[in-house]
């Protein structure tokens, strides 16, 4: 063990016993560990240690479908940063050091031919406008009974070389065998699930770090399962009318809480409160992971320890804002219990939190907005107070998720992001967005009724509205039904203005289909197709529906949002816009609708 980790195990093992200032002193330890680092790959060519970030949140997205599956981004090259690979893993030496890997045996009795890995090397949210990461097909390969997988289904899963860590989720059908674990390109180590048995066991060198992440969710999946589920109504009075209902719930409340979770009811600005009380007047430094992280920590290399406990206070942080988050209007009424939510996330020391994971990073933007309301300052002013990887990545996963949200306000948005950022992979991804903006649109093809491609450049004298919509999406059929129907036959014949609908995804059989049952699209809209994840919808990361964009005459790009807007107010905005920008020659004929 390196002589910088000896120092930490001390100072956690003197604090058992001293529950409140354990996980203080723990994260004191962290940062002190996380700025060495830093200031020995500050120098290096790319440098990019603090990309370390996981599920989600809903930002108001309210009559949005999400579609699409995860795409490939392109593998970088190597990040030249320090290498931790491996550290403290045994092992013979060699010469040659293996190709790092997962070896994956599953016992079931229904084994799949095929798993589907996820590699993501910056991870902060999975959702594809974010960070969607890598999806490989791994086949299988049958065991072999001299190494005692006869039985098995085993798969050879290979880490990135081009990475040098990162996370990494791994899916057999509609099941999730491993969800954000990290892992190091030069690991190597051995797993099987026992899916007959529920045993999940471990080998190979870095086996003591795929077990540890393995415990965690056990512990965590256990905390669940054993706390009470939670009912969020606007009104007590309208829940178990009917008879049944009512029985069913006395039934859940008279059962014996010593093996039984009940059910909580809670009505936000009733009740929210009372929820959040218990999790603030708890230390944080009880929680058994923390011991868990204590008993394992001889096992682990640095790396892996900071790594971690950067997820461990996130799964935390994350259970206490959400609660605060049912309970904003009291808190908003009482600033005693705002000083108390504050003091319990001051304790956190977010400000000097150097190592970062997604449910970390998830958990600090929901608490960076939830105290720009209760503070009545800026989301930017309070995400400028956490440490520098997690403000950025904070940032990052507030514009690239809510882009098509903003409206107007997206240029601002994007200008105020770019000043405060220092990662470099994050202010690329911020760039692209800005490039974006008021720019000429895109030429890519998209198909018309009759197999014929079109290029939306061909109408560069209209000002234009473009709907995309996948079928079997209840919201696309309500925002058609609502809105774009009587718009498109508002503006069938006019020669400034035109609708287009675009389809996402669909083959052209069902494309048709869906156009003839009346329900999606009509006959007074430019009707058109495009293919999911390539070209057009992957350049304005078209991956939420239903999605509208308007270009102005010229083919400019002036608006590009998911955000309901009603008839009446994009009817006044189309003809804004096209009273407003110069409109070239008329120089394409209206098409036939």
């Amino acid at each position: 063990m390196s002589g910088l980790l000896c120092p930490i195990l001390k100072s956690i093992k003197a604090f058992i016993g001293m529950k409140k200032h354990i996980r203080s002193c723990f994260l004191a330890s962290l940062c002190l560990y996380g700025s060495t680092l830093l200031a020995q790959v500050s120098d290096s060519p790319g440098a990019d240690f603090l990309h370390k970030s996981s599920p989600t949140i809903s930002y108001g997205l309210g009559d949005t479908h999400r579609g699409g599956e995860t795409h490939s981004d392109t593998l970088p090259e190597n990040s030249g940063l320090v290498d931790h690979s491996g550290q403290g893993q045994k092992g013979k030496s060699s010469s040659v050091q293996p190709e790092g890997m997962l070896y994956l045996e599953i016992a079931s009795p229904n084994p799949s031919d095929t798993l589907w890995v996820t590699f993501w090397e910056h991870l902060i949210n999975e959702r594809l406008t974010v960070t969607p990461g890598i999806t490989l097909p791994v086949i299988r390969s049958p065991g072999d009974f001299l190494d005692r997988s006869s039985h098995n289904a085993v798969y050879e899963i290979t880490f990135p070389a081009s990475f040098k860590d990162g996370f990494f989720s791994i899916r057999k059908g509609s099941q999730t065998l491993v969800r954000h674990w990290y892992f190091s390109s030069a690991d190597r180590a051995r797993v099987r699930f026992d899916l007959n048995s529920g045993k999940v066991l471990f080998g190979g060198p870095a086996s003591a770090f795929y077990r540890t992440q393995h415990e965690l969710d056990v512990l965590f999946a256990e905390e669940s399962y054993n706390r009470n589920p939670v009912m969020v109504t606007r009104s007590r009075e309208s829940l178990f009318q009917d008879s049944s209902s009512k029985a069913r719930y006395q039934k859940v409340l008279n059962r014996p809480d010593d093996i039984h979770t009940g059910m909580d009811i809670l009505v936000p600005g009733e009740n929210g409160w009372d929820y959040l009380r218990p999790i603030l007047e708890r230390e944080p430094s009880s929680h058994p992971a923390w011991d868990l992280l204590e008993e394992k920590s001889a096992e682990l290399t640095e790396w892996q320890l900071f790594s971690l406990s950067a997820r461990l206070t996130g799964q935390l942080l994350y259970a206490g804002v959400q609660k605060a988050e049912f309970a904003e209007s009291e808190l908003k009424q009482d600033p005693d219990k705002t000083q108390q939510y504050l003091d319990w996330i001051r304790g956190f020391t977010l400000e000097k939190q150097v190592f970062t994971h997604p449910r970390l990073v998830d958990a600090c933007l929901r608490n960076a907005s939830l105290k720009s309301r209760l503070e009545g300052t800026s989301f930017f002013a309070q995400a400028e107070k956490y440490g520098s990887g997690i403000k950025d990545e904070v940032i990052a996963f507030y514009v690239l998720d809510n882009f098509n949200r903003l409206g107007e306000r997206l240029p601002e948005v994007l200008e105020m992001s770019l000043s405060r950022l220092t990662t470099p992979w994050i202010s690329a991804r911020i760039s692209e967005l800005t490039a974006m903006q008021g720019k000429v649109l895109r030429g890519d093809l998209l198909w018309d009724m009759d197999g014929k491609t079109v290029d939306l450049r061909d109408f560069r004298d209209k000002t234009l509205l473009i709907h995309f919509w996948i079928s079997g999406c209840k919201f696309c059929i309500h925002e058609y039904t609502t809105v774009l129907n009587g718009l498109a036959e508002k503006y069938r014949s006019d020669p400034d203005i035109l609708v287009i609908s675009v389809n996402v995804g669909d083959s052209p059989e069902k494309w048709k289909q869906s156009i003839a049952s009346g329900r999606y699209t009509s006959a007074s809209m430019l009707n058109l197709r495009a293919d999911k994840d390539k070209g057009f919808t992957e350049h304005y990361r078209i991956y939420s529906f239903p999605q509208k964009m308007i270009v102005a005459p010229g083919s400019k790009v002036l608006l590009q949002t998911i955000n309901r807007m009603e008839a009446e107010q994009l009817s006044l905005k189309l003809e804004q816009i096209s009273a407003d920008y110069p409109n070239p020659d008329h120089t394409t004929q209206a098409p036939h609708l």
